[in-house]
């Protein structure tokens, strides 16, 4: 393929710059021209309206509310297809595919006459199925049903689906009946910063790092805590460094980091770190455990979602909810150095063959360019 016979890509963000959509794009801008990139949101008024009519005085109870209304309801799937129209139909044919990241709403409302294809780490009813992700259960049969018309039919009508893991892959062949040779699992491209990630790993026996942003408790924060001072009446030395939260009351042998930008900072704090560690309940592909193989850093997660499919051999996996269970697999990475160390050495490496940038790049390579010959 050269220069000049390289197709324009138009991107739609549904869901903004997530973390897996800027590395995602980064890699694909080294193929494919960016046409431009379109995000989508509701206009600012309606925005404000249901941000008054979802009012609740505990915040956190409050952003989800708001977020269900701007983003989870068939109204808002509607309204902002309509407003992406209007949006592509300003480029006016200056690209030859689309490439939509997630489905909260459609890239168009011709999707029969649209080339396009959809990248996606997750579907609705996989979100349904989940009792702690409760912001984007519906609150009525309607809405569930007119929710799942809308967001099938983007699914079928795409000319390719791209995702990261199996568990996404079985949820769109059995759930949305899309034909499984349209879905391909190319793996995740890590994190900003973590493409060559150091290895020379640390191990001292003693630091378990937990990075996650958001609801701290659906990430499995308050199971982590109650596990940490089980290891920390056998290990008094151990400590337990917390990036990406804040205002957590003080605890023995608990850093809390706060939020970390620095992409390399954070590289920095897995490496030195013994082991990682995340007992989320509604994390579905997260990135860190892949950052954390690129460092080389053994993984302890919970059995949710794609976490057990991700860690593979570079970890363990505990029951979702269990901190007893999560502790004793602590204190084993912990007290066993020759075990962390040849963990660690796995994880490396299978980031190095199902994770790394080039390995990644080149699955969706394959899946790209057979839809541009296709043109």
């Amino acid at each position: 393929m050269t220069e000049s016979t390289r197709p324009r890509l138009l991107y739609i963000l549904t869901c903004g710059w997530t973390g897996m959509a800027a590395p995602t794009i980064r890699m694909l801008e080294d193929r494919f021209p960016t046409a431009g990139t379109i995000v989508q949101w509701l206009p600012a008024l309606r925005r404000h309206w249901n941000t008054a009519r979802s009012f609740h005085p505990d915040r956190v109870v409050w952003s989800r509310r708001r977020s269900f209304l701007n983003e989870h309801v068939p109204a808002a799937f509607r309204r902002r297809t309509v407003l992406c129209d209007r949006a592509i139909t300003a480029y006016d044919g200056g690209y030859e595919m689309i490439l939509q990241n997630g489905v909260l709403h459609a890239p168009g409302s011709r999707l029969d006459r649209m080339q396009y294809a959809i990248t996606t780490d997750s579907t609705r009813a996989l979100s349904l199925a989940n009792p702690h992700d409760e912001q984007c259960h519906f609150r009525s049969d309607r809405q569930a049903r007119e929710w799942m018309a809308l967001e099938g039919e983007v699914y079928r009508q795409a000319a390719a689906i791209i995702v990261g893991c199996e568990w996404v892959k079985r949820s769109l062949v059995d759930e949305y009946r899309v034909p499984a040779e349209r879905v391909h699992n190319c793996g995740f491209v890590p994190g900003i910063g973590f493409e060559a990630a150091a290895t020379d790993k640390a191990q001292d026996g003693r630091s378990i790092l937990y990075v996650g942003k958001g609801d701290f408790e659906k990430k499995g924060g308050g199971i982590l805590l109650a596990a940490f001072e089980i290891v920390r009446n056998h290990m008094p030395s151990a400590e337990l460094y917390i990036v990406g939260q804040d205002n957590l009351p003080p605890r023995a042998g608990v850093r809390v980091v706060g939020f970390v930008r620095d992409r390399h900072v954070l590289r920095e704090l897995f490496r030195r770190a013994h082991c990682f560690v995340l007992p989320s309940l509604v994390d579905r592909n997260p990135l860190t455990l892949i950052e954390a193989m690129a460092t080389g850093t053994p993984s302890i997660a919970s059995d949710h979602g794609a976490l057990p499919e991700i860690v593979g051999d570079a970890g363990f996996v505990v029951p979702a909810g269990d901190p007893s269970a999560l502790a004793d697999r602590l204190l084993e990475l912990l007290q066993n150095h020759e075990l962390a160390k040849s963990m660690g050495h796995r994880a490396r490496q299978r980031y190095l063959t199902t994770y790394a940038p080039a390995v990644v790049q080149a699955k969706y390579w394959t899946v790209l360019d057979a839809l541009v010959s296709a043109l």
